[in-house]
């Protein structure tokens, strides 16, 4: 009885644990994943917008903005091949200006000058797309191609500085100049976020940015490529 008991304890210990394994049991190969579908990004797109004459003179007022990406890599999520971002390190320069020599309608004592500068390096999202339109001066067309657009990084901090003169009475006997620390009304680091636009080459594996999308008033330039690490589907 006790035999058979044993003999039945057994057979159930095999049946939970399975054979006991020999002293080289082989272990089977770990599956390598596969790496994701990458564009790696590269280039410097800047948009200029002048803003209008400033000053009786129309004196010059414009302000500009660019973005520098280096070696910036995207992964496509899995199944999808036309659409990707990530954050990705961005360096971003921002620049205005205005001047006159004829702020007001006074006689001389009327020079005005502003500037604002702000360069931020950092993380932000930049997404690379197929695209079917490019715009250029606000006027679109139809471009089928590839668009790189980086957001605009929350933390830049612009530093703005200036003068105006005015006389210090009617009697227009003294000039003054006055100090000014705060941009005009009319600038803003957010007025675009340059993209980079180009088409892909025959081999479908890189994008020659040459292109830029602007609005009415603006101007522009792009500098850049994408790679992709696998041939692109059609």
């Amino acid at each position: 009885m006790l035999r058979a008991r044993s003999v039945w304890l057994l057979l159930v210990a095999i049946a939970v644990l399975g054979p006991a394994a020999g002293p080289a049991a082989a272990k089977a190969p770990a599956k390598k994943k596969k790496a994701p579908l990458t564009a790696t990004v590269n280039g410097t797109f800047t948009i200029r917008a002048d803003v209008g004459g400033f000053g009786n003179d129309n004196g010059p007022n414009w302000q500009t903005i660019s973005y520098e990406i280096k070696d910036a890599k995207i992964p496509f999520r899995a199944g999808v091949t036309d659409s990707a971002a990530a954050k990705v390190k961005v360096h971003v320069t921002y620049e205005a200006m205005a001047h006159t020599d004829d702020r007001s309608y006074h006689f001389g004592c009327d020079i005005e000058d502003r500037h604002s500068n702000g360069v931020v390096t950092g993380d932000v999202f930049v997404g690379v797309k197929e695209s079917s339109y490019l715009q250029t001066d606000g006027k679109s067309k139809k471009f089928l191609g590839w668009t790189v657009t980086p957001s605009l990084p929350v933390d830049m901090v612009v530093v703005s500085s200036g003068f105006y003169q005015d006389w210090d009475s009617i009697l227009m006997e003294t000039c003054t100049t006055y100090g000014v620390a705060t941009p005009l009304g009319s600038w803003s680091v957010g007025f675009a976020e340059p993209d980079g636009v180009g088409r892909i080459n025959s081999e479908r594996r890189s994008v020659l940015l040459n292109a830029i999308d602007t609005n009415s008033g603006q101007t522009g330039s792009a500098k850049g490529t994408i790679k992709f690490s696998a041939t692109m589907p059609r």
